[in-house]
This record gives structure tokens, C-alpha cells and sequence, in this order.
């Protein structure tokens, strides 16, 4: 069986529902729709976010409104579904739902910005081990994983158009980068 799966951080779902994007999911034809950033709680929405374009919705939102939040569309009803990486310094801001499936474990996730300073860095990067160390438990135990998610780390040098000067700002620094080899 071969799933469609697609990811978007939309920066706020209130505002890409007012551009359309209730019509656009139901046009998609996706399996799995992974949004990011939503900035919302479920109490906020309209019945068309909640209820849409026959999609189960599962939805992680953070604490403090208007801030992260994780939303998955689904067409297939998951086994299990986790809101979380089972820390709550990581859980409290609505960014990873982890959906596991007959075929593979889905994971949706907003991954930490370090643009706030080195404090903020260091949570990004105890956030990728964490991360990490969940999803190898899968693996483990012999399940495929699917990550998906703003990652909000250039993996390499061709993901940017200037990596020279990005090299010293939180998303492409060395020690963000060399974080997805601790795996």
C-alpha cells in the first residue's frame, strides 16, 4: 500500500484556513497531513479545521495559546497515538504527535528554534536526543518510523543558499548539525 504523506508548517491554521486550506486539504488526496505551528487549541477552531474533508484530526497544543501546536490529519485510524516524547521540559508546547500505524510509526513534529540564545540551542539539542532516543525504540523493536516536522535545522550545505554566513545562527550551526549523527 503506498501512503501520501505530506507536511506543512503553516504558521498559524486560523490564518491558512482564511487562504483556503480546509479546500485545500480535501483536493490533497492525502493519506497523512502533518501541520506545524498551528497556534492553537482545538476550542479556538471552526467545526471545518476540527472535522475536515473526512480526516480523523488529532492535535497537540501547547500550554501557553498561541504558541507551536501540531495537528495530523489522518484517512487511516492509528493503532495508538502518543502527544509527546514523555518528558514534560519537551511537552508542554504541543510539538510532537507520534501516530503509529499498521505499516510504520508517523511522526509529526515542530522541533525547537534555537534563535533565542544558548540556553535555547542547548533545549534544541536535548530535544534532538530525546527525539532520538524515541524513535530508535521503535526502530528497535522492528518498527519502520516516518519523521516528518519543521525541523528547523539545515541538515547540510546544500539546504541553504547561503550556508558561509548562516553558519553562526541557530538552524545551521556545527553542533546542530552534528546533533542528528548522535543517533
Amino acid at each position: 500500500m503506498n501512503w501520501k504523506l505530506i507536511s506543512w508548517n503553516v504558521n498559524d491554521i486560523r490564518a491558512a484556513e482564511k487562504k483556503g486550506f480546509v479546500d485545500w486539504l480535501a483536493a490533497s488526496g492525502a493519506d497523512l497531513v502533518a501541520v506545524q505551528k498551528t497556534k492553537a487549541h482545538p476550542e479556538q477552531l471552526s467545526p471545518a479545521l476540527l472535522d475536515s474533508a473526512g480526516y480523523h484530526a488529532t492535535w497537540n497544543s501547547a500550554e501557553k495559546k498561541g504558541y507551536s501546536s501540531t495537528v495530523t490529519y489522518s484517512m487511516h485510524t492509528p493503532i495508538k497515538v502518543a502527544a509527546g516524547l514523555n518528558e514534560p521540559r519537551f511537552d508542554n508546547e504541543g510539538r510532537v504527535l507520534i501516530h503509529e500505524f499498521e505499516p510504520f510509526v508517523f511522526f509529526n513534529i515542530y522541533f525547537p528554534n534555537g534563535g533565542r540564545g544558548p540556553e535555547w540551542v542547548a533545549h534544541k539539542l536535548a530535544f534532538y536526543r530525546r527525539f532520538l532516543e524515541v524513535a530508535q525504540g521503535y526502530m528497535q523493536a522492528g518498527r519502520p518510523v516516518v519523521v516528518t516536522g519543521d525541523f528547523n535545522t539545515a541538515y547540510a550545505e546544500i539546504d541553504l543558499a547561503r550556508p558561509k554566513e548562516n553558519v553562526t545562527h541557530s538552524g545551521f550551526m556545527p553542533e546542530e548539525r552534528t546533533g542528528w549523527d548522535s543517533g
